[in-house]
């Protein structure tokens, strides 16, 4: 069962967590969890953020995740008809640089604003908190509550809070998803990659090199 509200706030280096009448608190994601907005270690992830809610007794609510504008991509597409715009949102999706992209299309006078995001981060998060009790009513992009809004302080967490409603109908996870061409990897991944095969590398090396001095060691004589 959940008390009250509060909202978790998604930039590029963590969160911020604010629950109604209480203090705000910030979270920072392990630097070998997180690099780029793409998640390096799924499993690390979920245990730090499940130990950041237990370590500070946060009691369970109903939340809103709101991603800030540092990790989302979006563009407003305005030139020719409804076809052509589609066309245009399409080519935009496809080059967004993670393996799974989620999106959000917003109404423009001639055409429309589409806002992509890192679907596997923002499941991630609501799953760890899922889990801790935590019921979700969706993930939303920053700019559903307006141009206006930039960044996470008392101020804008006290106007998210209370357009709470704003998520019901704006919830990334519920519109399209992409699932692109496999991008170039994180660093942070591509080095450890590197690591195990330069390893396995040298692990062939010695077993060659014992078998070369083995069959040498049977022979007569």
């Amino acid at each position: 069962m959940t008390n009250g509200r509060g909202i978790v706030y998604v930039e590029r280096s963590g969160f911020y967590y604010q629950a109604s009448g209480q203090a705000p608190l910030s979270y920072t994601f392990p630097v070998d969890t997180v690099n780029n907005i793409e998640v390096v270690n799924r499993d690390r992830l979920e245990l730090e953020i499940r130990t950041f809610i237990q370590n500070n007794k946060l009691v369970p609510a109903t939340l809103t995740i709101i991603l800030g504008q540092s990790i989302c991509f979006d563009k407003d597409i305005v030139e020719g008809d409804a076809s052509q715009q589609e066309i245009e949102a399409q080519k935009f999706l496809e080059n967004v640089p993670f393996e799974v992209v989620v999106s959000k299309s917003f109404p423009l006078s001639h055409g429309q604003k589409i806002i992509a995001s890192n679907k596997d981060l923002c499941k991630l998060i609501k799953t760890a908190f899922e889990k801790e009790g935590f019921s979700v009513s969706g993930v939303i992009p920053v700019l559903a509550f307006g141009a206006n809004i930039e960044g996470f302080n008392q101020d804008t967490a006290a106007l998210m809070l209370q357009r709470f409603d704003v998520s019901r109908h704006n919830n990334i996870l519920e519109e399209r998803e992409i699932i692109t061409a496999a991008k170039e990897e994180p660093p942070a991944k591509k080095q450890q990659k590197n690591r195990m095969l330069l390893i396995l590398f040298f692990i062939l090396i010695a077993i060659a090199g014992f078998l070369v001095y083995y069959s040498f060691a049977l022979q007569p004589q």
